[in-house]
């Protein structure tokens, strides 16, 4: 598998400054309209973490509006909007009760507000917490979610994979983040056990160890979102993303060309870490035979002709039109510490067999150069 740089990568694409305007209210005292007015008319702030704790608890829905800022790199448009608030929806990062019409409003002078309206009676602070933080996204992380469309909508990318990789490549700091993994060389978990070299061009790879606790902490309702567990801190800041990472220990690397493979699904999904090591493992084993035995090339794998089947087709053309272009026929080109028996030529004829075989070596000088580029030492031994 290939991705596309551009388009799940983007340098400086978190929001300037933190603006939000928020609010909770019992809904036997205000109606959608009412609050809407009230909070829209609110002084900005820049986190939720003070307010929250400053809750009432009788409170029964919580509100917020966030305008999305036009002039930075990246903007989503409504439609890639829609399309993050259903994935967040169908993967439990917002409730389903969430209506996608409420969510994203444009007014008369083009100006786009996010608008969030939860449910947080008796609801664990965790849960809420992942809830709110999936939608701020929206304004202080675009690049963060178009990325994630880009590698699960189009590359098949694993949602809770693509979420980790995307989070590694464009998220600037884990403060407003349901997981510790981000871009930014201060952030502490950016180690070798928890994301393996993204970015690497020559050997990509990437842990499926956060996926893995991201999901269980979705589907595992009642293990990780019971009040009397310390999920949410709350005392410098509120938020859980170090209990989110660590819900797994055990690293399972998979190499980056890999990840849209359904056994990565398989993995990612299964809740009992001893299954997913033994899914993993198998996944690995069959990987490495396939690279012992040349049965795959990371090119035919998904499904394109092998550039080395391409070079060799390429070549064998570029020979022939050599030498119908100059007019000789029936002369092979003889391989390397070969010798060939052939008919004596004259000198004219010697000279043009010689052209031939200059230009198909310089041919296949080209395109051996372009394998090694595209495919890297580790695949190159094995095409040799």
């Amino acid at each position: 598998m290939e991705f596309e740089k551009d388009r799940c990568y983007f340098k400086d694409q978190h929001v300037r400054h933190y603006a939000v305007r928020t609010t909770t209210y019992r809904s036997e005292d205000m109606t959608l309209e009412e609050i809407d007015k009230k909070v829209s008319a609110m002084d900005t702030i820049a986190c939720y973490g003070v307010f929250w704790r400053k809750l009432e608890k009788d409170h029964t829905h919580f509100y917020t509006i966030l305008a999305q800022d036009r002039t930075m790199k990246v903007v989503l448009t409504e439609k890639e909007v829609m399309e993050w608030i259903d994935l967040c929806k169908k993967y439990d990062l917002l409730p389903k009760t969430v209506k996608n019409e409420e969510c994203y409003y444009k007014d008369e002078e083009g100006n786009v507000w996010f608008k969030l309206r939860l449910f947080i009676y008796n609801r664990p602070q965790a849960r809420t917490y992942l809830h709110i933080d999936s939608f701020r996204h929206l304004r202080e992380d675009p690049g963060f979610i178009k990325s994630i469309l880009y590698l699960h909508l189009e590359c098949d990318v694993n949602f809770y994979v693509a979420y980790v990789m995307s989070s590694h490549l464009n998220i600037t700091g884990t403060g407003h983040h349901a997981i510790l993994i981000s871009n930014t060389a201060y952030s502490s978990v950016n180690k070798p056990n928890v994301v393996h070299n993204v970015l690497d061009t020559k050997n990509p790879k990437m842990n499926l160890k956060v996926s893995r606790s991201l999901y269980k902490f979705v589907h595992q309702k009642k293990l990780f979102n019971d009040k009397d567990r310390k999920i949410c801190k709350t005392a410098s800041s509120w938020n859980c993303n170090s209990k989110i990472s660590d819900i797994t220990s055990r690293d399972l690397v998979v190499p980056l060309k890999y990840l849209s493979n359904k056994r990565v699904d398989a993995i990612v999904s299964e809740v009992d870490c001893a299954k997913a090591e033994k899914l993993w493992t198998k996944f690995i084993e069959e990987i490495e035979e396939a690279k012992k035995n040349a049965i795959i090339s990371p090119v035919e794998e998904i499904g394109i002709p092998s550039i080395k089947a391409k070079y060799d087709a390429e070549v064998d053309a570029a020979a022939i039109g050599s030498i119908k272009n100059l007019h000789v026929e029936n002369i092979e080109i003889p391989k390397k510490k070969r010798k060939i028996k052939t008919k004596p030529v004259s000198r004219a004829e010697a000279k043009k067999m010689e052209a031939v075989r200059a230009e198909a070596k310089k041919i296949k000088t080209k395109y051996l150069k372009k394998v090694k580029q595209t495919l890297g030492k580790e695949f190159w031994h094995m095409l040799k």
